[in-house]
């Protein structure tokens, strides 16, 4: 007679039923690996099964987003909806993409994929509305693309707060920053992105929006200055967080 298969725990059911955390990166590699890192530095888990369950595709391949954006590169969003449907077929209930200018196309790819975002540029407008003193300018530090797109500008307005652009050379600031780190050279990075930085502020931003998540990277190992850094990876990691239960258990909002 054959045994019996072995109950169960209820716990270990449940881990196999928890909610799964799509995450849409390779744009650019590093910016993935650091959301992901510090996703699991702030979990407080007490063991591999309290972990957020977390499928990631790397999308390397996906076209540069800025680049198509001003006219001169391939369509990017192809290849960025294959990897959110394969993120759906895995079984994510949300994704993450730790890209801001990848958020331009945000509506597109939830209705043509039929899986939500946990979308970066709205988790960085409700971090701002929360703030205890909301500042009213920030500097805006993106990707050209980004400041094509008008992601920011518009929510920003309507939180009373104006969206300080940088002028030309110091978007070619941002620029090389931006493109030190994508090659695996953000301490040569640091003061491209550091004097951006102070540029912002001379135009008289009370804080600075990290809009691009490879320019944290960048000022890592800068000291903040006397403005508030809005980190719009950290942001992101708060929102999937908040999303999924910071143990990795859904809370009670889903």
């Amino acid at each position: 007679m054959a045994r019996r298969p072995r109950a169960e725990p209820a716990d270990a059911r449940d881990s196999v039923d928890r909610p799964i955390l799509g995450v849409l990166g390779g744009m650019g590699p590093m910016a993935t690996v650091d959301f992901l890192r510090r996703l699991y530095r702030r979990s407080n888990a007490r063991c591999d099964q309290d972990q957020i369950p977390v499928l990631a595709c790397i999308a390397s391949t996906v076209p540069d987003r800025t680049e198509f954006l001003l006219g001169r590169g391939a369509d990017p969003y192809p290849q960025m909806l294959r990897g959110m449907r394969l993120l759906r077929q895995g079984g994510a209930s949300a994704v993450a993409m730790p890209c801001n200018t990848a958020h331009y196309w945000a509506d597109a790819l939830e209705r043509d994929s039929g899986v939500r975002l946990v979308h970066m540029v709205e988790a960085v407008g409700d971090c701002l509305m929360r703030a205890p003193q909301r500042p009213r300018a920030a500097g805006l530090m993106a990707t050209r693309g980004t400041i094509k797109a008008g992601l920011y500008p518009s929510r920003l307005t309507s939180l009373g707060i104006a969206c300080l652009a940088p002028d030309g050379p110091t978007q070619e600031g941002i620029d090389t920053a931006i493109r030190l780190v994508k090659a695996g050279r953000a301490t040569e990075a640091q003061p491209f992105a550091t004097a951006a930085e102070r540029a912002l502020l001379e135009q008289g931003a009370e804080a600075i929006l990290l809009a691009c998540t490879e320019l944290p990277l960048a000022l890592r190992s800068s000291p903040s200055t006397t403005a508030p850094r809005i980190d719009s990876t950290e942001v992101l990691v708060d929102a999937c967080l908040r999303r999924f239960g910071e143990s990795g258990r859904p809370d009670a909002n889903g």
